[in-house]
């Protein structure tokens, strides 16, 4: 059973230049009410503060940044850290980046993946999903 969302930075909460605001309003309606919430990154402290306004770092339960525990993804031990933050199991967790490397990474350890392209298809993935959670 599906328990948590952990979603990547540069090229997922943040696209083309800005915050992706239509998956962040996707997070706080549909995502945030049933699940719990990360962000995993390579990104450091100061790039999530200057890319991500406080609002939408808000929706987020943990924040894991590499600068932070001194490993990066796609080492096993980021996502280790993730998980163990959010309380959950690997195969709990849902998640979401733009770069296969990083999600078969994810997939290895026993996660459910979505590989991010745009809003229409992280819908329909995360609707696949939810109808494999009921």
């Amino acid at each position: 059973m599906i328990k948590a969302f952990i979603f990547d930075c540069y090229g997922v909460l943040y696209v083309d230049g800005g915050c992706n605001e239509g998956l962040t309003a996707y997070i706080k309606e549909r995502i945030k009410p049933q699940f719990v919430c990360g962000i995993l990154s390579n990104a450091s402290r100061s790039e999530i503060d200057s890319l991500l306004p406080q609002e939408v770092q808000g929706l987020f339960d943990v924040q894991i940044l590499s600068g932070d525990v001194g490993c990066c993804k796609p080492e096993k031990e980021i996502y280790s850290t993730a998980v163990e933050k959010l309380s959950v199991e690997f195969s709990e967790v849902v998640f979401v980046d733009d770069r296969q490397d990083f999600t078969r990474a994810a997939k290895d350890l026993g996660m459910h993946i979505i590989c991010y392209r745009d809003m229409e298809q992280f819908r329909f993935e995360f609707d696949l999903l939810m109808d494999k959670n009921e």
